[in-house]
């Protein structure tokens, strides 16, 4: 009876060790994160308030965070292990008669926990961060045209790039030069294999947004001659020596965020809506719906099996410090736990395989893993 209770304090005290490791590591990548974050929305947030590039940090550090959290409880189990071997509390204890399983169990607490967080993350949390993390940077976008940096002599603006050499007090620009993708050529070739695009050169040219549409007021405009310019001359004629305005629909301009699937901003609960409800979903988009509805389910399963691999990891490599066990805890995800996870939604988005198992291709990738490390622990 005395042995058993020495064994619970022995277990609990594993745990909160654990915790108390799990709680560093992600304090780190809290701070590494937010770094980035801080990096990427100065690079993005040219002419728009202070407020609004400080309110995208923490929903960057929210989206990001959770792919962080396998990386982080295998290095704070690594790290306990370790420790555990090295003291030589890990032969005391089996020496004891203590099945190697029961001493895994703070490990397999560790992984239920993190579980439990996990998953309400990823298929309620994220979703719902993302989709503001997008609407926030496209006020962004407007803001950069609404706003233009007083220091700065370009803008770059989805299809549209704007260059000048000064700007007068009352903000308009000086020797500009202007490249504007037509939208109904976006895909156009034209004789020399350039993208067609409007380009022009004035003396002056101001700049409005009025209603989703940018008028610029230019003056001395010129437009690119490509004859003059294929024999040899400057290739910019003056075309409109008085004042021209000019007028771009936003909306129509591409877009310079990436493409966003309808799953990626959807909680669980309105993808599995739309599954049933939505007819007009192909059946390999149906199959693509499912994927990511079960790849959320298996990514909070993994948490079990990665913190067995953690903790025999730890018990192998014995006093294991925080880049060993960093380092340990990486090579596992990188060659074995991302590459399945990677190829299991390529083949789902090719139709070569169904969404369960490939969803559960990485929890699978660990068994080999764990049988191998097992095999070595009876040696």
């Amino acid at each position: 009876m005395r042995g058993q209770s020495i064994l619970v304090l022995t277990e609990r005290s594993y745990f909160r060790e654990i915790v108390q490791h799990l709680l560093f590591v992600l304090l780190g990548v809290i701070f590494l994160v937010a770094l980035g974050a801080v990096v990427r929305a100065s690079a993005t947030s040219q002419g728009a308030p202070i407020w609004v590039s400080l309110s995208l940090i923490p929903l960057m550090v929210g989206n990001a965070l959770p792919y962080f959290f396998p990386m982080a409880l295998l290095t704070a189990i690594v790290l306990t292990y370790g420790r555990m071997a090295s003291d030589g509390e890990l032969v005391a204890l089996l020496a004891s008669g203590q099945p190697p399983m029961r001493l895994l169990r703070p490990a397999l607490w560790a992984g239920v926990l993190m579980m439990l967080v996990a998953y309400p993350l990823t298929s309620l949390v994220v979703p719902e961060i993302y989709g503001k993390m997008r609407d926030i940077m496209r006020r962004m976008d407007l803001a950069a045209l609404e706003n233009t940096n007083p220091s700065s002599s370009s803008m770059h603006f989805r299809g549209l790039d704007l260059t000048w050499t000064a700007r007068n007090p009352d903000g308009a620009f000086l020797d500009v030069v202007l490249f504007l993708r037509s939208p109904s050529q976006a895909s156009a070739v034209g004789k020399k294999g350039q993208p067609n695009l409007l380009r022009v050169r004035a003396n002056r040219a101001s700049m409005d947004f009025e209603g989703g549409e940018l008028v610029f007021s230019l003056d001395g405009m010129r437009t690119w001659s490509e004859q003059q310019s294929e024999q040899g001359g400057a290739g910019w004629t003056v075309a409109a020596p008085n004042r021209t305005y000019l007028r771009v629909d936003v909306q129509q301009l591409g877009n310079r965020l990436p493409p966003v699937s309808f799953v990626k901003n959807r909680s669980s609960f309105e993808i599995q809506k739309a599954i049933r409800e939505d007819d007009s979903l192909s059946e390999r988009k149906r199959e693509e719906y499912r994927f990511v509805l079960w790849e959320r389910i298996a990514q909070a399963m993994s948490f079990l099996p990665i913190a067995l691999v953690g903790g025999l990891l730890g018990w192998w490599l014995r006093r294991a410090g925080f880049l060993s066990g960093f380092a340990a805890g990486l090579g596992v995800l990188a060659l074995v736990f991302y590459p399945l996870y990677y190829f299991g939604r390529a083949q789902v988005n090719a139709g070569t395989m169904p969404a369960i198992p490939a969803a559960f291709l990485p929890v699978l990738g660990l068994a080999p893993l764990l049988w191998f490390l097992l095999r070595r622990r009876s040696s």
